[in-house]
């Protein structure tokens, strides 16, 4: 019954999720002012800027910000623009992996010992969100013109997505036995994306929850599924810095980073949904896109030092 209760929630904020999302601005290389048909399971958006950085979040309902009661949408992809594009913002080298707390400190100057560092690229955040999607569901329609990540990332040129962040895998704890299989199927995800030539994605860790926190079976496979993420996240880095040829180029253009989810689930924790305990609320969908902001500034940095070194 306890399964069952939890894929009612699911699919019911699925459905509340999809039926907000006609309201929210929608734009592929147009006008960031054109609507969403109503109906249309997943919110996608992206804008010309020649001189910024381009990203793309992919999920599932926490990407599109779904956050029951409310019928808005509160996409941490909007707070992670915000954050990446502030102009006082300023990251101390040591804290950016940890805290993602920002700093008001002057460029490269030093604190207590620590190097602060600005943000270097300006970035444009976007974000295809799927209430209720699985894992697998994403993978089978890679192509689809609306939910699709292969199409999404097919859809912007001149230039092309800097960086894709996926989300995934938390609605699949509430069908799937195997972990494995969730495993498998987030990583062919940032598989598809080198592929089309992203050189760099990030994989954010499965979030913990209320159900995690009553169910050992479902919190166990979200840490199994968060411990090989990193392992394959770590990997490619692996390979990347074992180039020796030509031959290895093909390898090493492709880096996936691990950012395991910055905070934790407690009852009556602001930043979780008070109905649920699956989804944010407003406050936590701003506190991770507000956290995750130096972690994307490093990895943005990382992949101009590249692109420059090339």
């Amino acid at each position: 019954m306890a399964d069952l209760k939890l894929v009612l929630i699911l699919v019911s904020i699925g459905i509340l999720a999809i039926s907000a999302v006609g309201k929210i601005s929608n734009a592929i290389k147009g006008d960031p002012g054109k609507r969403l048909r109503q109906g249309q399971p997943a919110q996608t958006a992206f804008v010309s800027a020649l001189s910024s950085a381009r990203v793309l979040c992919y999920g599932d309902s926490l990407t599109a910000g779904t956050s029951p009661p409310l019928d808005k949408l509160f996409p941490y992809g909007a707070y992670l623009e915000k954050a990446l594009n502030d102009p006082r913002a300023r990251y101390t080298i040591a804290d950016k992996r940890q805290s993602g707390e920002p700093s008001t400190a002057g460029k490269d100057e030093e604190i207590s010992g620590m190097t602060v560092a600005a943000p270097r690229t300006p970035a444009v955040v976007r974000w295809r969100g799927l209430p209720g999607w699985t894992s697998s569901a994403m993978l089978q329609a890679a192509d689809d013109p609306q939910a699709g990540l292969r199409s999404a990332i097919r859809a912007v040129r001149d230039p092309s997505l800097s960086l894709v962040i996926i989300l995934a895998g938390t609605n699949d704890l509430a069908f799937e036995e195997d972990p494995q299989v969730i495993i498998d199927n987030v990583i062919a995800l940032h598989k598809m994306s080198h592929l089309e030539g992203i050189r760099r994605t990030i994989a954010i860790g499965v979030p913990p929850s209320a159900w995690q926190a009553s169910n050992e079976k479902s919190r166990t496979m979200a840490s199994k599924i968060n411990e090989a993420l990193e392992e394959y996240c770590t990997s490619t880095k692996a390979v990347e810095g074992a180039a020796t040829s030509d031959a290895d180029v093909a390898e090493v253009v492709a880096v996936a980073s691990y950012f395991p989810f910055p905070f934790g689930w407690s009852q009556g924790d602001s930043n979780w949904s008070p109905v649920d305990g699956l989804h944010l609320s407003p406050e936590g969908y701003a506190e991770l896109g507000t956290r995750l902001a130096p972690f994307v500034s490093d990895v943005l940095s990382e992949l101009q030092s590249d692109i420059q070194l090339s």
